[in-house]
């Protein structure tokens, strides 16, 4: 019996070891990196006119996106406080960034599905991270480069955690207490200054949450929990749109600003980027593991089929909405399709909201589920979903930024030697 159990502890650990392989190696490759362009000038900044001097001169000349300035900035400032060398803090700061990234995706997934183990918590939410890696569509702006990963990445962290919290209560019909929607409107602002479209669908997911409370009698409605959330994001937001800089910036894209051409630039760059993620294999091995995850290693007991179900439809069209949010407000802002580094914050998104449509529909099918396949609480149907979890996960490895970072990687010990050495130099 004792055997069996631990058998059961150790099989998701097994079963993770493709997400863990991948976040294992992307890590490591990360300690390559050299900072680049913009991180020289708010290191430079920050050496001459401190922390605050360098977020009012960006802040008055190009952007108001604090919340990134601010991330970017700090291993100048580490590097400076404990005189160490700036090029050695930096990719550590970028490895730090990146655990942090995948402990923050097995919190989403713990929360997601509360009824699983903590290894299985581990395998969820690694394989959450290793997709979301995988298909990035720009690996070097979200692994190498501390200017294209913070104004986007840490946003979409923190969306995925406020989307996961608020679908967590409102399937459940839990409550949200105070100060759990104090921390999520302190994320929710922190998230707003991060860039500009990050904040409309903080705003899209609260008034969402809301308004799916209100429709279903739900228990606990808490809206000035939602209406402390919806200030905070506001808040944020207009700090970054009453920027300057932002009408410095502006001016740089000639073709931007135009209203109505922007809705169908968006419609079209999003179609394409919804059958590029439906070609990718990475993309149905994820949806497959959702599935099985959630009918039989963790499945949930929600009141009301039909409820839970509106919920899901309700999501799906929130998360199709928020992408498209996305690239129409790059398309308006230049004119051009939305910056590869905004599309891995999208990606990111449409992984999260997929796991949570998913998990939801099978949830409100699962006596369907289980009189097909068997009692998913039985060990040997537990055992062998978390089998066939670890096989769906077989292919990320083909996933775009996975074949690209192994194809390239004997040259990054090269590309690290001689930037040294030019640092060294200069």
């Amino acid at each position: 019996m004792a055997t069996k159990l631990f058998a059961l502890r150790i099989l998701p650990l097994l079963a993770a070891i493709v997400p863990l392989l991948i976040i294992f190696r992307i890590i490591s490759t990360a300690l390559y990196a050299i900072p680049e362009t913009d991180d020289f000038c708010l290191a430079n900044h920050y050496v001459h006119d401190g922390m605050f001097g360098t977020i009012a001169i960006y802040y008055k000349s190009l952007m108001g996106r604090v919340t990134a300035l601010v991330l970017i900035t700090i291993p100048a400032v580490i590097s400076r406080s404990i005189d160490i060398d700036y090029y050695v803090i930096y990719p550590l700061f970028l490895a730090v960034y990146l655990l942090g990234f995948v402990g923050a995706t097995i919190f989403a997934a713990g929360r997601l599905w509360p009824e699983a183990s903590g290894t299985e918590r581990i395998l969820a939410g690694t394989a959450l991270s290793a997709v979301i890696f995988v298909l990035a569509v720009s690996p070097h702006e979200m692994f190498f480069w501390l200017s294209g990963s913070m104004p986007y990445m840490v946003p979409a962290l923190i969306v995925m955690i406020v989307l996961v919290e608020l679908v967590r209560s409102a399937a459940s019909e839990t409550d949200l207490s105070p100060a759990r929607t104090g921390i999520l409107a302190i994320l929710c602002f922190i998230a707003a200054m991060g860039n500009e479209f990050t904040p409309l669908w903080l705003i899209g997911m609260i008034a969402a949450s809301l308004l799916f409370r209100r429709l279903t009698a739900h228990p606990h409605s808490r809206v000035s929990g939602h209406v402390a959330m919806l200030v905070a994001t506001l808040l944020g937001f207009a700090i970054v749109l009453l920027a300057p800089g932002n009408f410095v910036r502006f001016g740089y894209y000639p073709n931007g600003g135009r209203f109505f051409w922007s809705f169908y630039g968006a419609a079209y760059y999003l179609a394409a980027e919804l059958l590029w993620l439906l070609g990718q294999t990475a993309t149905w091995g994820w949806l497959a593991f959702v599935t099985i995850f959630s009918a039989l290693v963790a499945p949930a007991t929600l009141n009301g089929p039909r409820r839970i179900l509106l919920l899901a439809a309700g999501l799906a069209v929130l998360v199709i909405g928020c992408a498209y949010a996305g690239h129409y407000v790059g398309y308006y802002a230049t004119g051009e399709a939305l910056a590869m580094r905004g599309r891995n914050e999208v990606i990111a998104i449409l992984m999260v909201g997929s796991a949570c449509v998913v998990a939801l529909v099978v949830t409100a099918s699962s006596s369907a589920i289980a009189t097909r396949l068997g009692d998913p609480r039985s060990r040997l149907a537990h055992a062998a979903a978390l089998v066939f979890c670890g096989i769906a996960l077989l292919p990320l490895l083909n996933g775009r930024a996975w074949v690209a970072i192994n194809a390239q990687r004997h040259e990054f010990k090269t590309f690290w030697l001689e930037s040294m050495q030019r640092h060294a130099f200069l």
